[in-house]
């Protein structure tokens, strides 16, 4: 099988999207895959005018737009992550696998882009299901993802679920420490993200001050991550008399990331309270690939309780989910806190399910088996075997 992998992402900048899409390559290409990467204009030497930037981009997805048109016959299929792209594809009658790593039409109502109801938001759900229904394989990063293509009226045996993962080599929990000045009587909680609004970085204060409120000093946070509002919320936490609760480790390089983690405790993952970021984290479930990167290194998570997360982590005892408010989470630290000997099982078995399915290596043999598959069931019909 020949595939086109098309993709938009600096594969050179170890942001989240460029982990996912080299760690796929490497893995398809262990497996004999013959994978041919079809590179657009990515983020990287933007120029100041934002308009520039925008002709660029625009320009650069149709020049590729039409070498794939080209070359639709040297390739069986093709591997597409962008929702746009994809959309363009499904006029030109293309084979494609397409991999729902976010949802636009929800992306575009957090980032207030438009209202729900509104001709662009209508756009944008008829966008989805054309790029839905055209394409001849679906990958979808979390069964909460499967779950909305069916709402959309995709077929179900036209979707797998392969969740996000984490990278072996990288997350190993027997790799050494850094070391770190944390409070040796402290439970060391690990945090990773930037500091934006979508991160939920100024929960973590409000967290504080509630512990704070509350009498428990025995916690700490260790923050990996920078960003533009950093001054303003290290003021915050001057200002609240906060300072033991949080070790700033700043930005650290990607793989050097587990080397300070390995020192906490459990990790937190929190998302912005907005009412549509909660709502857009309720459908999508856990997809987050710091979750699967706390998990490889046997770091338990505490999660809000949304979407599948209670499945996700309580059922299977790898983490704990608590309210959204500030006040819900502070509680359940607390709680957590109170009994490591459940902290000591619950990274026993974080260890163990990575290892068995949240890795790479798993991730891209299910991709791989699943693209392989036939017949395929595409557009309404049956077609012939890749």
């Amino acid at each position: 099988m020949k595939i086109g992998f098309i993709t938009f992402v600096d594969l050179r900048k170890l942001r989240a999207d460029a982990i996912h899409t080299s760690s796929l390559l490497k893995e398809f290409r262990k497996l004999e895959l013959d994978v041919t990467v079809l590179a657009g204009p990515t983020e990287a030497a933007r120029w100041k005018s934002r308009h520039l930037n925008f002709l660029r981009m625009v320009l650069g997805r149709l020049t590729l737009l039409a070498r794939v048109v080209a070359g639709r016959r040297t390739y069986d299929l093709f591997y597409v992550r962008d929702w746009l792209f994809a959309w363009l594809m499904s006029f030109f009658g293309l084979r494609y696998a397409f991999e729902i790593n976010g949802l636009i039409w929800y992306e575009g109502l957090i980032r207030h882009y438009y209202r729900r109801g509104s001709l662009p938001s209508r756009f944008f759900r008829g966008l989805e299901r054309r790029v839905l229904k055209s394409a001849t394989r679906i990958v979808a990063v979390s069964s909460g993802m499967k779950e909305y293509c069916a709402a959309l009226g995709v077929e179900a045996d036209k979707v797998l679920v392969a969740e996000n993962a984490a990278d072996p080599a990288v997350f190993n929990p027997d790799r050494p420490k850094a070391d770190v000045p944390a409070r040796k009587d402290a439970i060391l909680i690990g945090w990773m993200g930037s500091f934006e609004s979508h991160h939920g970085f100024q929960d973590l204060v409000a967290i504080a001050r509630q512990l704070q409120v509350k009498g428990c000093s025995d916690v700490q946070f260790l923050i990996i991550g920078g960003g533009r509002r950093q001054q303003e919320l290290t003021q915050q936490i001057a200002a609240g008399g906060l300072h033991d609760y949080f070790l700033f480790c700043g930005a650290v390089p990607w793989d050097q990331v587990p080397a300070y983690m390995l020192n906490v405790d459990f990790c937190l993952c929190l998302d912005n309270r907005s009412p549509e970021n909660l709502e857009y984290r309720s459908v999508i479930g856990i997809t987050q690939i710091k979750v699967f990167e706390y998990l490889a290194l046997g770091k338990p998570v505490l999660a809000q309780d949304l979407g599948d997360a209670r499945e996700f982590f309580e059922a299977r005892r790898i983490g704990w989910v608590c309210g959204c408010e500030p006040e819900q989470v502070a509680h359940r630290i607390i709680e957590i806190a109170r009994h490591p000997e459940r902290i000591a099982e619950y990274s026993n078995n974080a260890i163990e399910i990575s290892r068995a399915r949240y890795n790479w290596p798993v991730t891209a043999r299910k991709i791989a088996g699943f693209l392989r598959e036939s017949p395929v069931r595409a557009a309404g019909k049956i077609e012939e075997p890749v």
